[in-house]
């Protein structure tokens, strides 16, 4: 995984080489096992599912704040959500 967020443009995290940044994206990523977390706008994480989905057979899902998202997922066994308050586990 390290050698496809690094062609994808990440900086591994010095302290902690299982977070990423990619700068230009804006986009911030955790992994665990198997697990990817990422954070950053709909358009660039749309983008980062397409490539990582070229790459790995992969299943993704996406939380947001519009009326048509989704507003909850289950994260490393925790449920995350997002409401008017903010994000929450």
């Amino acid at each position: 995984m390290e050698r496809t967020v690094r062609e994808l443009g990440f900086e591994i995290g010095v302290f902690n080489p299982c977070l990423f940044h990619n700068k230009e994206k804006k986009i911030g990523a955790m992994c665990h096992g198997d697990d990817i977390v990422a954070v950053g706008s709909r358009r660039w994480l749309n983008w980062l599912v397409k490539k990582v989905t070229d790459k790995f057979d992969i299943k993704s899902q996406m939380i947001g704040p519009r009326a048509t998202d989704k507003n909850s997922a289950r994260v490393l066994g925790r449920v995350v959500t997002i409401g008017s308050e903010g994000v929450q586990y």
